[in-house]
């Protein structure tokens, strides 16, 4: 056992909590882990080398775990690398209950419909489903059926 060793159980420890502290939300095995490599790094110091090396590791080991939990927290939070945009301006309507549609309709279809998909009625995105069939992007479509929850469609025929 060299002072390498130990040093290298703290770095690996140290990033062990970098990574759940950024990466993954909650308490998980990586945090767990590095805690137990850092505190393992530390007994075997004070073992191998006695206890003035095993108080410097224990510092040393300290300061750093007490600086990179500061500098995790002040830069990312409690909610580590999180998505912080909202869209405002979404592209497809939320509902079409706000929007005349009737049916008889027509309009086309925004991507393969297969069985729900986006069409373009009436000059608004909005969210379709079809009666089961596969409907491919710019298709013509014709509406057959609105119902509170969903627009049915399907292919039109001339």
């Amino acid at each position: 056992m060299t002072i390498t060793f130990i040093i290298g159980l703290i770095v690996l420890g140290l990033l062990l909590i970098a990574l759940e502290m950024v990466f993954i939300p909650g308490t998980t095995v990586a945090g767990i882990l590095g805690i137990v490599l850092i505190l393992g790094a530390i007994l075997l110091s004070y073992y191998g080398f006695g206890v003035q090396t095993g108080n410097i590791v224990l510092l040393g080991s300290s300061m750093v775990t007490a600086s990179l939990i500061f500098v995790g927290f002040k830069f990312f939070g409690a909610k580590g690398v999180t998505l912080d945009y909202k869209l405002n301006e979404s592209k497809v309507e939320p509902s079409h209950r706000d929007i005349p549609i009737k049916i008889g309709d027509v309009g086309v279809a925004l991507g393969d419909i297969k069985p729900q998909g986006n069409a373009i009625i009436n000059s608004r995105t909005i969210v379709v489903r079809s009666t089961g069939e596969f409907i491919p992007d710019n298709t013509e479509l014709e509406v057959i059926d609105v119902t509170p929850n969903r627009v049915i469609v399907k292919i039109r025929t001339s």
